[in-house]
């Protein structure tokens, strides 16, 4: 189906709607087990395309407890199709909007159109972290326990000016990416300040890692009660 450039709106009620009305489209869609569990109909709507003829819509909407971010997704009634998806962060922010213009329903797919060519004149190389070959299929390329690597040494400072070398760490390292104006790098950080804490006992510890200026990271820090240790690496020193 076709969404069209422009058209002209009617809202409804939402009324009491059950999820059976929208279960087939949100289904076809995505995993259920990714949808928020507090997902409800906000409103209902009906958009008269320019061609003729009128289209009825639900709106639904959830937060995800975990993440934090909000989600709308705008389900075509007639055709049992998501049509709109917005994805917005803890503040309410806009983090995302998709809008499905075109869709193609039980499309077959031959094996030809996942096969890999590799560009004329390149040299195969042999992987540089130790994992399996990818593959398609329905096996699973990688071994059901992780492959342990270890990683290259490099000393930064941390956000207080303080050398940290990765190599001295004494016990389990999470590193995390990440940056200030990420919109979910509050809820990142205070989910692995939680996890630290819990395998405290276990000497795991949580690495932040940044390009930028220690002063705006430790405002930042500062700011939303955070207490992970950042290292600061603006030349990009570590690749």
């Amino acid at each position: 189906m076709y969404w069209p450039a422009s058209g002209v709106y009617s809202q409804s009620p939402a009324g009491s709607l059950g999820r059976d009305a929208f279960r087939v489209a949100l289904d076809r869609y995505a995993d259920p087990a990714s949808y928020p569990a507090d997902l409800h109909v906000v409103r209902r709507f009906t958009a008269t395309q320019p061609a003729g003829g009128d289209l009825h819509y639900i709106v639904l909407r959830g937060r995800g407890p975990a993440s934090g971010l909000t989600r709308e997704y705008w389900v075509q009634e007639e055709h049992h199709l998501v049509v709109f998806e917005q994805i917005r962060d803890w503040a309410g922010h806009v983090a995302a909007n998709l809008t499905w213009k075109q869709q193609t329903l039980n499309l077959t797919l031959a094996p030809a159109s996942f096969a890999f060519a590799p560009p004329q004149g390149t040299i195969r190389t042999a992987g540089s972290l130790g994992l399996p070959e990818p593959r398609c299929g329905n096996a699973f390329p990688y071994p059901a326990t992780p492959t342990e690597i270890t990683p290259a040494d490099f000393t930064l400072p941390d956000q207080n000016g303080r050398e940290v070398r990765f190599e001295k760490s004494k016990g389990p390292v999470v590193l995390t990416f990440w940056h200030t104006w990420l919109p979910v790098a509050v809820l990142q950080l205070q989910a692995l300040e939680k996890f630290q804490e819990s395998r405290r006992v276990r000497g795991v510890e949580v690495l932040g890692y940044t390009d930028e200026p220690p002063e705006v990271v430790k405002e930042f820090l500062r700011k939303n009660g955070l207490t992970s240790r950042t290292l600061i690496d603006p030349d990009h020193s570590v690749q």
